[in-house]
């Protein structure tokens, strides 16, 4: 009996060892294919872009998608390309595009016949992770809802929607994430994890990620929702923000003057639960001006702005008595249900409509798509009628303040950061409104001259407004305070239809299926009012002097508000009515406290050393760290922050043009030189650039060809960095590369080159987006702004002379200007927009740093040491603007600062 136990275990055990490497052998088959498929997908969109070798016009993406990845102060900004999937139809005839609907090598995109449904894991993500745990939810986007599972690895973390794509793997590489319903994040590239609401339930999960993307996941229950919370939270998660701020700290260092208005509106939302994937939450900004007919504003003059106390609907009090005679009417109403049938009454409210919808938020952005495809959906695959299309800035305060009752919109961030969706580049057919006026472009009031861009800016800068940041509490009463609900919010006259709060109606108490899918539909159409974060009146902003400075981006200038006109800031010395606007038509710009604002006096020398060999670039960093680099070298740098304050984990230098042609590291700490890299290309490496926390080393070459390897910080490694799978190869360029600039706040990455072009590439999927042509000259500087993402070039033109070319981060050229010097680098400043006019900053041949406005290249000031007439070869702000750091060709380093006070950055590394 005995034996025949034991052969029986014995065959049993040899069954599962086949069974075990049948699965690995098909997983293995599996992952190869998905690999083979990601393989040729990656070679075909390297190889068919604009500038590649078999680009193709008729098939490339010509039109452009905003890109959900989020800069800093969480700015969507950027756009990438995409295929409109809209008919002719929508589209004027000027504008009108023909598309085949045959691609070439279309097949490469298809899921092979035959295989395995596309929810097994292992094919979806070409992955042998262990799955260990799985639970039911919804990922919620924008344009969709898709039902699904997450999956938790060992490594990663996955979704597979049941709508499965073909290819996730290359449409998270190439693709928008509004197009893929399955995706996977490894555990290091997870930021943070937030508890959020979904349908005014408790219900769901927001993910953070490393490079500038966010996820919305809801759950059934709350309990659902908190097991997954506390699975993920178990696990390694290197990158993790632990320490997340709450309101009450958010509050004390906005009060303080360390957030801009921008900034801190933006973090409220956050935290009250606003998504930007969810556009019954979306988030909400206030609608800060009233004056649209002027030519001139004056953002000191309290008269152009909303009364910030009240609701948008009561601007105009001729309409208060209407709405209170509707809360009354509805409260009688309310009151003899409630005893003829208490499970099925309304309660009372002021506005049957919301500030804030998904309809709102696609009316604003009806001609940014994917937002026109989410609004063909809403209004039934038309556009709405012409004269109710959003069409100009005025008649939407015209409408809200005074002239439709059913109209109370509030705005949407993008009013702040993003011209693009005030333009209709698309050429869609929104139809002649009854004046005989074609709906194409967003009118804008005269003093913004008919430029978005500028009236972005002008907006901007009137939400930084004194006036604004005195009264912005009372907006915040009234949106995410105690005037939300309550008897303040019927004084206040804010109360909006019960549908719009938590527990406004009880579903669970509504037994008619009918009743209850009314309720439904109504929560997911009327609005939703934000979580309330402050139970007590919210405290109003300090008063802050002109000495104050911010933390981390300048002070706020001039912040009195018991003044409230400029001629009682000058009897009090406070502001300099001889400082020249950037605009003719606005008064009362904030320059800001950078180096050479015109709105302090001229900076001096406050420290200043010589090195012995030459010195190539300066890179600084938040404390006053500052690396000083040699020839053929970059910085490489590893960071951690904890409580707001960054901690350096590991600092390098990486460097080339050895004479064995090997690329070497430098550890600062350990001074020693260690080989990390083999030039393979047996051509010569002109640049080479390391993005933030050593995630990709980006390497050009001579043939104009850029070579990429995605990195990992590795401390056990000999050399501390670590390389990550294959060589990426980006080809765009015609002749060498001589010059690169990463900007990991905005994700991308800017190249120049002798042919005379610059391109902008896209830092997480390693892409091409589009190129910067119009130069006369080889492309000898690019340089990125920290707090815009505008890009400036600089070419040589001849007779000892330069132009400079300041782009936007969609790589519309604002303006360009010829400097009769020849410019050797440049820079931006980098203080908080909204607050500041900042500038461009170029290092001059004979020894001068010259500044242009960002807003009109308009040049501000002249930095000059009347000592020093040599070249200066590099120049760098501090992370506060408060100082300015020049090295010229003799290696001399210069601070420039407000006093001659003593002043001395922390070397982190220097000429060895």
């Amino acid at each position: 009996m005995s034996d025949a136990m034991e052969v029986t275990r014995v065959c049993v055990d040899v069954q599962d060892k086949q069974r075990q490497n049948l699965l690995k052998h098909v997983k293995s088959a599996l992952s190869n294919d998905v690999q083979s498929h990601k393989l040729w997908q990656m070679l075909i969109m390297q190889v068919t872009h604009e500038r590649a070798i078999w680009h193709d016009k008729e098939f490339f993406p010509t039109s452009w998608q905003l890109d959900r990845t989020e800069g800093p102060c969480r700015v969507r900004c950027r756009l990438q390309r995409c295929h409109l999937d809209i008919d002719e139809k929508f589209f004027i005839p000027e504008y009108k595009k023909t598309q085949t609907n045959i691609i070439p090598l279309s097949y490469l995109f298809d899921e092979p016949v035959g295989e395995p449904s596309s929810k097994n894991v292992y094919h979806i993500f070409n992955t042998t992770d262990t799955i260990c745990f799985l639970y039911r939810c919804k990922s919620i986007m924008p344009s969709r809802k898709v039902p699904g599972e997450i999956l938790i690895g060992e490594k990663r973390v996955y979704f597979v929607g049941e709508e499965s794509d073909t290819n996730v793997n290359t449409a998270q590489f190439f693709l928008d994430d509004e197009d893929i319903t399955s995706i996977s994040w490894l555990f290091q590239e997870i930021r943070e994890i937030l508890r959020r609401r979904y349908a005014l339930k408790d219900n769901a999960l927001e993910i953070f990620l490393t490079n500038g993307r966010t996820f919305l996941l809801a759950f059934e229950t709350t309990k659902d929702r908190e097991t997954v919370y506390k699975e993920l939270l178990g696990k390694e998660l290197p990158n993790l923000i632990t320490t997340t701020e709450n309101v009450a700290d958010l509050t004390q260092r906005w009060q303080n003057g360390e957030l801009t208005n921008f900034a801190y509106l933006t973090e409220l939302n956050k935290q009250s639960c606003r998504s930007f994937n969810d556009l019954m939450q979306y988030p909400v900004f206030p609608l800060v001006l009233a004056e649209y007919k002027c030519d001139v504003l004056d953002l000191t003059d309290v008269s152009v702005y909303r009364d910030l106390s009240k609701p948008i609907a009561v601007q105009n009090p001729k309409r208060v008595p209407k709405y209170q005679e509707t809360y009354r009417s509805l409260q009688e109403q309310y009151d003899i249900s409630k005893k003829l049938d208490p499970m099925n009454c309304i309660p009372p409210y002021h506005y049957g409509s919301h500030y804030s919808n998904s309809g709102t938020v696609l009316h604003f952005l009806v001609r940014l798509v994917p937002f026109t495809k989410m609004f063909l959906t809403y209004q039934d695959k038309q556009f709405d009628v012409p004269d109710r299309t959003f069409h100009a800035i005025e008649t939407t305060w015209n409408l809200s303040s005074f002239a439709s009752a059913p109209d109370v919109k509030e705005l949407i961030p993008e009013f702040f950061f993003l011209p693009e969706f005030l333009l209709n580049s698309e050429g869609f057919d929104f139809g002649i409104r009854q004046n005989g006026e074609r709906v194409m472009d967003v009118r804008l009031p005269s003093w913004a001259c008919s430029d978005p861009r500028l009236f972005t800016l002008i907006h901007r800068q009137a939400l930084e407004s004194d006036v604004v940041s005195c009264r912005i509490n009372k907006w915040i009463d009234l949106v995410f305070g105690f005037k939300q609900e309550g008897q303040a919010a019927i004084d206040a006259i804010n109360v909006f239809h019960p549908s719009t709060y938590v527990g406004g109606i009880d579903e669970n108490r509504l037994h008619d299926p009918v009743q209850r899918k009314a309720v439904q539909t109504m929560i997911e159409t009327y609005g939703q009012t934000p979580a309330r974060l402050f139970s007590e009146p919210h405290p109003d902003k300090k008063r802050i002097g002109l000495d104050h400075y911010s933390s981390w981006s300048g002070t706020f200038g001039d912040t009195d508000y018991s003044l409230k006109t400029p001629i009682e800031r000058t009897q009090r010395g406070l502001l300099h009515v001889d400082i020249p606007s950037p605009v003719t038509t606005v008064y009362g710009i904030k320059w800001g406290q950078y180096i050479g604002s015109p709105a302090y006096a001229k900076p001096v020398v406050c420290w200043s050393d010589s090195f012995p060999t030459p010195v190539a670039r300066l890179v600084s960093f938040p404390h006053s760290n500052l690396f000083i680099l040699p020839p053929n070298s970059t910085h490489v740098i590893v960071t951690r922050t904890r409580n707001r304050t960054m901690h350096i984990v590991w600092s390098a230098v990486l460097s080339w043009s050895h004479v064995d042609d090997i690329i070497r590291i430098w550890d600062t700490k350990k001074g020693t030189m260690i080989g990390f890299k083999e030039n393979m290309n047996f051509h010569k490496i002109t640049c080479c650039a390391v993005s933030d926390q050593c995630k990709s080393l980006w390497v050009g070459s001579s043939t104009g060809c850029f070579h990429v390897w995605q990195t990992r910080y590795d401390r056990n490694n000999e050399c501390g960095l670590e390389v990550l799978g294959r060589r990426i190869r980006l080809q765009g360029h015609e002749a060498s590369i001589t010059c690169v600039e990463i900007s990991e706040a905005f994700s991308i990455v800017v190249t120049g080159s002798e042919d005379g072009t610059a391109i902008i590439w896209d830092l997480n999927r390693l892409c091409y987006i589009r190129s910067l042509s119009g130069h006369s000259s080889s492309v000898s500087v690019v340089c990125i702004s920290p707090t815009s993402g505008d890009i400036v070039t600089v070419c040589h033109t001849g007779n000892n002379t330069s132009e400079l070319r300041l782009w936007s981060v969609n790589g519309r050229l604002i303006k360009k200007i010829v400097c009769q010097e020849t410019i050797t680098c440049a820079t931006f400043s980098r203080a908080a927009e909204g607050v500041s006019v900042n500038a461009v900053a170029a290092g001059l041949v004979n020894g001068v740093v010259r500044l242009w406005n960002t807003w009109t290249l308009e040049h501000i000031a002249d930095i000059k040491d009347e000592a020093c007439q040599l070249p200066i070869v590099s120049l760098e702000y501090s992370h506060t603007s408060l100082h300015l750091f020049t090295v010229d060709s003799h290696g001399t380093v210069r601070a420039w600062g407000r006093s001659e006070r003593a002043y001395k950055p922390r070397i982190l590394s220097s000429i060895h």
